[in-house]
């Protein structure tokens, strides 16, 4: 009796051996599962950061770039109204020099009827 107790025993001490080394092993499975995961999640974070980053950047050179062709719009219509003032300056240049010209002829014109 005390020879199948002890048999008993061992079977039992080698079961729970055996079952300990199942639940350690699924346990171990489940940790590697979850680091494994870890490390992806990780990886896929260090990637969006990246592209983040980039995005970042391409967005600022969007915003100077926008910047840049607002000023350029601002320089070609300050250009422009510098180009339509110097046109009426020119004009009044052109009127004054016309007046004159024609008082000359008056002038001109009358001197020679009156001398003559």
């Amino acid at each position: 009796a005390q020879r199948e107790a002890e048999e008993a025993r061992r079977r039992a001490q080698a079961t729970a051996a055996t079952l300990s080394g199942v639940v350690a092993e699924a346990a171990n499975a489940e940790v590697r599962r979850a680091y494994d995961n870890q490390k992806r999640i990780e990886a896929e974070v260090r990637e969006l950061q990246v592209r983040a980053m980039k995005f970042r950047r391409q967005v600022q050179q969007w915003a100077e770039l926008g910047q840049q062709f607002d000023a350029a719009l601002r320089e070609l219509g300050d250009f422009e109204n510098y180009t339509d003032v110097l046109g009426w300056e020119m004009q009044k240049v052109a009127d004054a020099l016309e007046r004159h010209q024609r008082n000359l002829a008056k002038a001109g014109g009358e001197g020679a009827a009156g001398g003559g």
